[in-house]
């Protein structure tokens, strides 16, 4: 992990660059979030006129700045988003995928619930992560200790707060919820238009 443009958090991992990022001061607009996803859950979360989503839409588009310029763009590429509520109820299972036809995608977690221990699930299944998975197919199997490419997986929980920002062909894996409160997300997802300046 290094400190990318302007004090954001890069992880150059496989051959892709991942952000991830606490936002500072990041509570009361994410408590303002959390009404939003339960009063207007299948809005297009980035149209919805609120001080909150503006916070958030800003730092979005500030973090997709700068995880470009880190990328090489010497003048960033214009980029539109869009935006819906994640909500992950308990159980609810997601398959491995991607978002294909973007450029990069990401979250912002909202709430991720503690699991609940009368539930009797086992304690390995990570609930409340996300695990992305090394796109090259099979690159780690000659690799040795202390190899950067030996794990083909990289795992991160999600906290409330946190930014994640991703090459929209990587495939991840969203963990169940173990718990009776649903986990809140906003996914989002990047569109670079063509004609941007790479170094």
């Amino acid at each position: 992990m290094g400190k990318g443009v302007a004090g954001l958090e890069l992880l150059q991992l496989w051959p892709c660059v991942f952000l991830q990022q606490s936002l500072p001061d990041h509570e009361q607009p994410t408590l303002r979030l959390a009404e939003l996803a339960r009063e207007r859950p299948l809005d297009d979360t980035f149209t919805i006129g609120d001080a909150s989503v503006e916070w958030l839409k800003a730092n979005v588009v500030y973090a997709v700045s700068a995880y470009l310029r880190a990328a090489g763009f010497t003048r960033p590429p214009a980029c539109s988003l869009r935006a819906r509520f994640d909500i992950q109820r308990f159980e609810d299972i997601r398959p491995l995928h991607n978002r294909t036809g973007a450029y990069l995608t990401g979250c912002y977690v909202v709430s991720t619930p503690e699991p609940d221990a009368d539930l009797g699930a086992r304690d390995d299944r990570r609930p409340g992560s996300v695990t992305f998975y090394d796109p090259r197919n099979g690159m780690n199997m000659n690799s040795i200790r202390r190899d950067p490419y030996l794990h083909y997986h990289y795992s991160v929980p999600l906290t409330p707060g946190l930014l994640l920002i991703w090459p929209a062909f990587v495939r991840y894996f969203e963990h169940p919820n173990h718990s009776r409160e649903p986990a809140v997300r906003i996914a989002f997802d990047v569109q670079v238009n063509a004609g941007g300046g790479a170094a």
